[in-house]
């Protein structure tokens, strides 16, 4: 049984997504079991997932995927590093994985290989680090990060998929799972489908996802990041600076800027717009203000201790049988089985994202999709 993953958000699953899938069986045979590794109800970029994770879940299921995995926070609403970082520990946890399988807008796995070994190399950390020192308030990591690299090997260009793939490849060396890279076609879009959905535009929606995706989309609760707000602001405005410091993501600096700018915002955007700045971007902050509302610390970021079962073809229940009997991690039927306080911390604020909300139990309370 050959076992590939992709680490995926599907937020939300597209026909890009689709492509990617029957790539892979392409590739490496019709009997190849696909794992997707998905976040859960928030983001790499710090926002709520547009539908739950059971629902994407279930329209992965429908269009291809054998076996989803739920990847925990804190690792799935990370910084790329962290979230590739997670990802591959994870997968490697599990055991019993061949290949990880990734999309790339430059499909040159060389070039990405390259890329990877150079930005791990002792000298470019170590140029990187003394860059970061002198940086202060006036660039951001990745920019920092790309001057440098320029700097010592010239110029290189990455797409975000790209730069992605280069954080997996990085987070692969020493395991025994094999890259395997797909040059991205089309041009559907994750932003695109949630922008769709979130207006209830059905047509739109169905130009750029699988039919089978679409049918669950209809009717699936909707999130949005701007029924948070009340809540958001009300952290940032009660807490104290020192206490929102000792979150991940955060510093002095910023916990004391978002604190003083949420006593005169009322709204999320309306404060992320006044706080940004060169060296705090918008994704930065809503990755932090995230591990406030959280309460995620650096501590949280050891490895993987869990994952939990989101939905499984037939063939994917022989695979998970086949995991379970060698993972070094628990792989959880149920939400309620999971004991970790970031999982039930997330999934209770992510009820208050929904467009109509629910108790704080009700992701708990929902089951993995099975195909019978």
């Amino acid at each position: 049984m050959t076992i590939v993953a992709v680490i995926c958000e599907y937020n939300l699953f597209h026909n890009g997504h689709a492509r990617l899938l029957a790539a892979v069986r392409a590739r490496l045979g019709p009997d190849t079991v696909i794992l997707s590794l998905m976040s859960g109800n928030f983001t790499q970029r710090g926002i709520p997932a547009a539908t739950d994770k059971y629902t994407r879940a279930e329209a992965a299921l429908a269009c291809g995927s054998d076996l989803t995995l739920e990847l925990p926070p804190p690792y799935a609403c990370a910084p790329a590093q962290r979230f590739a970082q997670g990802a591959v520990d994870l997968l490697a946890a599990l055991g019993g994985i061949d290949r990880l399988a990734f999309g790339s807008e430059c499909g040159d796995l060389a070039l990405l290989q390259t890329a990877a070994k150079r930005r791990s190399s002792a000298e470019f950390e170590k140029a990187l680090s003394e860059a970061l020192s002198c940086s202060g308030a006036y660039e951001s990591f990745l920019r920092v990060r790309e001057r440098v690299y320029a700097e010592q090997y010239g110029a290189l260009s990455l797409a975000p998929n790209d730069q992605l793939a280069v954080e997996y490849l990085t987070a692969l060396s020493g395991t025994a799972i094999t890259p395997a890279v797909f040059p991205r076609t089309g041009t559907e879009s994750a932003t695109a489908a949630r922008a769709a959905f979130l207006a209830r535009d059905g047509r739109a929606l169905a130009a750029l996802v699988p039919p089978a995706a679409e049918k669950l989309y209809r009717d699936a609760p909707l999130a949005s990041e701007r029924y948070l707000s009340r809540a958001v602001l009300y952290r940032l405005r009660t807490a104290r600076p020192e206490e929102l410091a000792r979150c991940s993501g955060m510093t002095d600096e910023l916990a004391y800027r978002l604190r003083n700018l949420a006593l005169e915002s009322t709204d999320i955007d309306g404060l992320l717009a006044r706080a940004a700045t060169k060296k705090y971007t918008r994704a930065r902050m809503r990755r932090a203000v995230l591990a406030c509302m959280l309460d995620i610390r650096e501590q949280d970021y050891s490895r993987p201790a869990y994952t939990l079962l989101l939905s499984a073809s037939k063939r994917g229940r022989e695979a998970l049988r086949a995991l379970r009997a060698q993972a070094q991690i628990p792989i959880y039927d149920r939400g309620a089985q999971i004991t970790d306080r970031l999982c039930g911390r997330s999934d209770a604020l992510y009820t208050l994202a929904l467009e109509k909300p629910a108790d704080a139990g009700m992701i708990l309370r929902k089951s993995p999709g099975i195909e019978k």
